[in-house]
């Protein structure tokens, strides 16, 4: 059990990680072995990438796909952006002998102002609609078409 960094997207994936990636848990404990990660290491490994993809890739790689859409209610025009990588090559792939999937990730884009004001929303605001119970509040800030 390591508590090193690994190298980046070992965990940040848009498919499920396999019992063996996380941190023993006695509900999975018959399908997982004592090299499973431990919960320290997983979490800043996990954090770590979380870090450089969105600074690093998000920023970088991402690119608009079609134009900026308004959202009901709001004041701001909203951009998706898309992006088509290669993950990581994961031990597991690597081991197997197989090339790496692609993944194609979607991101939404928008600029909004700290205000009450008709069309926009204070950070409070925000917070709640994006943070507190995000699935039941994404069709009311998910413009048409996106």
């Amino acid at each position: 059990m390591s508590s090193r960094i690994t190298s980046p997207r070992q965990f940040l994936h848009l498919k499920p990680l396999k019992t063996s990636q996380v941190p023993i848990h006695p509900l999975l404990q018959t399908q997982q072995t004592p090299s499973c990660p431990s919960l320290r290491t997983f979490l800043t490994q996990v954090l770590h990438e979380s870090i450089v993809f969105s600074e690093q890739t998000v920023s970088a790689q991402f690119k608009p796909k079609g134009g900026q859409k308004k959202s009901k209610g709001a004041a701001s025009l909203v951009q998706l952006l898309t992006w088509e990588g290669e993950q990581s090559r994961s031990n597991a792939v690597a081991e197997a002998g197989r090339a790496p999937e692609d993944e194609h990730w979607f991101a939404r884009q928008s600029d909004h102002e700290d205000s009450k004001e008709q069309g926009q929303a204070t950070w409070q605001e925000f917070q709640n609609g994006l943070f507190f119970r995000h699935s039941e509040h994404e069709m009311d800030y998910t413009p048409d078409g996106l």
